[in-house]
């Protein structure tokens, strides 16, 4: 069985969900391309507020929401497919 972790967040701030964003997705600036987390660590997008990434890269997304000061509530969950 693989364990997941999903997370679940409501924007904050306009400058805060920015960042946010730009850091879950990634951006385009000057030419450059920057890669969000979604790609880096292979995560998924569920919803409006809601991320799924495997557990093994998941203390990588929490230091992110502690970094932003976002509250965000976190799930374990387990699945005999992979998900992400």
């Amino acid at each position: 069985m693989e364990k997941y972790c999903i997370f679940s967040f409501v924007d904050g701030p306009p400058n805060i969900k920015r960042n946010l964003y730009r850091k879950i997705y990634g951006y385009k600036a000057h030419g450059k391309k920057y890669t969000g987390l979604i790609k880096k660590l292979k995560g998924l997008r569920l919803g409006a507020g809601a991320l799924i990434f495997h557990s093994k890269n998941c203390a990588e997304v929490k230091e992110l929401f502690k970094e932003l000061a976002l509250e965000v509530k976190i799930f374990e969950v387990y699945s005999k497919k992979k998900i992400c």
